[in-house]
Order: structure tokens, then C-alpha cells, then sequence
């Protein structure tokens, strides 16, 4: 199976400034993403922002496929 990369939004807020906390959720395309990170920036409350790429990767531990056949 595929990895399936996302990305995601976190910032700092003078409400929560010691802690990075989602802002928005996760996105598919890192474009989407930004557009998020660009516009946190614009929120008066923001101390910081930052994206985070999370990879997903599946590993198969049981199938019912036989051995050697696709």
C-alpha cells in the first residue's frame, strides 16, 4: 500500500502561547496548507506558525490474497 502524506497547520496564539496547537485540519495538498499558514499569519493572536508534514505508511500483517498472487 501507498504512504499517504498530509499537512497540516499549527500555531501559537496569545491565548496559548507556550503550546503549537492545530489550527486547521489536515490537507492533501501542501498548497492548501500554505494558503492555511499564510492566513494564521494574518490573525492578530498568532506568535507563530508552522507546517507539519505527517506520512502515514500501512504495513499489511494479515491478508487473505494467497501467497504469490496479485
Amino acid at each position: 500500500m501507498d504512504e499517504v502524506i498530509s499537512y497540516g497547520v499549527f500555531w501559537k496564539s496569545k491565548w496559548n502561547p507556550d503550546k503549537f496547537t492545530l489550527f486547521s485540519g489536515y490537507f492533501i495538498k501542501y498548497e492548501d496548507a500554505y494558503r492555511g499558514y499564510k492566513e494564521v499569519q494574518s490573525n492578530p493572536s498568532c506568535i507563530a506558525a508552522r507546517i507539519v508534514e505527517l506520512t502515514e505508511h500501512f504495513e499489511i500483517v494479515a491478508s487473505t490474497e494467497e501467497a504469490g498472487k496479485t
